[in-house]
């Protein structure tokens, strides 16, 4: 899916609502349709959401992208695994292609959980993108 970004606006409620009107919109006109199939589907584990987001990632050339977002919704509820409690959980994708730097965001448990992958030759100041992102949220959860 491709959506537009409020980048023009100062306030971060604002900013989200459009965001959210913006993703409404294309999820009316069935973009995602097979998102949706895929996160329905008993089994179907956040990795491999993950590994088939990063397979579109490699057509950017021919999309003329050099920057990708994903999102995966994870449990909402503890997973454990031999008996100890998964508490966070951060997303990998690879740059692929012409993409240098990629954002993904993980919801686990209530929570968000967002890695930031980049190519040093591509985006040196990669620092200022992920202080951005945390410094958004503060303003967002402000």
């Amino acid at each position: 899916m491709f959506a537009s970004l409020p980048v023009g606006l100062d306030d971060p409620v604002l900013r989200l609502r459009s965001i959210r009107m913006e993703m409404d919109g294309i999820k009316e006109s069935k973009q995602a349709v097979a998102g949706d199939v895929l996160t329905s589907m008993s089994g179907f584990a956040p990795p491999l959401l993950l590994a088939l987001g990063s397979r579109l990632v490699t057509l950017s050339p021919r999309l003329n992208m050099h920057t990708a977002t994903t999102n995966v919704p994870g449990p909402q509820q503890p997973v454990q695994t031999l008996g100890r409690r998964m508490l966070q959980s951060f997303p990998f994708v690879p740059v692929v292609g012409s993409i240098r730097i990629v954002v993904a965001i993980f919801s686990y448990d209530g929570g968000l959980f967002f890695g930031v992958t980049g190519d040093y030759d591509g985006a040196r100041d990669i620092d200022v993108l992920t202080a951005g992102i945390a410094s958004g949220m503060d303003d967002l959860l402000a």
